[in-house]
């Protein structure tokens, strides 16, 4: 038998989860225009991490963002996924993360919305190094969309040819 989602995959639940129908019309709600909010966010954050690294990529988490790790503990606040991320993700100057959202939902609220799609860290000369899907949870704050929730996998290593 074969379960779905793979045990250990939050991503994989928490799409699921998003992907719910919900009675959007009658909260009066636009969840297409609300969803394209959202895409549009997501594009202006790659954007902009793309072009100020650590800098970019913290202006747009929410305060109390949430950032689950698949071999570890969460990190939870902006300070803490700082620290974190900044020696993770950002810690090589010669590296770049980049990605593109695929898809994009909205929740019946009109606050909250989800993307997901296909990331990379590109090497000197934009050389792929590593490549994955993410998934991320977004909320319309005061200052505008911010991240409430990040995470990702890496996708598994291409099958090795018998020499």
């Amino acid at each position: 038998m074969r379960l779905w989602p793979p045990p250990g995959t939050l991503a994989c639940a928490l799409a699921a989860a998003c992907l719910l129908p919900v009675p959007a019309a009658a909260q009066g709600v636009d969840t297409s225009t609300v969803a394209a909010e959202v895409r549009a966010a997501d594009s202006l954050f790659a954007l902009e991490t793309a072009a100020r690294g650590l800098e970019g990529w913290m202006r747009w988490m929410a305060a109390d963002v949430l950032r689950p790790d698949f071999h570890g503990p969460a990190t939870q606040g902006k300070a803490a996924v700082r620290a974190r991320d900044s020696v993770t993700m950002f810690g090589r100057a010669d590296h770049r993360l980049a990605w593109q959202p695929a898809e994009s939902g909205a929740f019946a609220d009109g606050r909250h919305g989800w993307t997901r799609g296909a990331w990379q860290v590109l090497g000197p000369g934009g050389t792929p190094l590593a490549t994955g899907q993410y998934i991320t949870i977004w909320r319309r704050d005061p200052e505008g969309w911010r991240v409430l929730m990040d995470t990702g996998v890496n996708d598994p290593p291409p099958a090795r040819t018998p020499d």
